[in-house]
């Protein structure tokens, strides 16, 4: 017997002594994301996209595909602990092929 496990493919377990709920979470994993993209400084916001996202043909072409690929599968792993965004990363994946300026700020928020 190893005791209960507190680490499972990167999911972090904490379990209160109470009759209690278990809680898993990513921090470490987000943490690292965050660091890799620049983004430390970043502040939170209530939802995960804006409500009416489209698209706009006029922005300019965002070249750097491989980047925002990146940040689209490490948001894909999150969603595991972050249902709430699940959408989001949807709606972003659709555009992998014409991305635009605007994708690049949706996925970054």
């Amino acid at each position: 017997n190893l005791g209960p496990a507190f680490k499972l493919n990167g999911l972090y377990i904490e379990r209160d002594i109470a009759p209690a709920p278990i809680r898993l979470h990513q921090l470490y994993y987000l943490a690292g994301v965050l660091a890799q993209l620049n983004m430390t400084d970043c502040h939170a916001v209530k939802t995960p996209m804006e409500l009416a996202f489209k698209p706009d043909a006029d922005s300019p072409p965002f070249a750097d595909t491989t980047r925002y690929a990146s940040l689209l599968g490490s948001m894909n792993y999150v969603v595991y602990t972050r249902p709430d965004i699940a959408i989001a990363v949807s709606i972003l994946c659709r555009f992998t092929d014409k991305l635009t300026e605007n994708h690049r700020k949706a996925a970054k928020r």
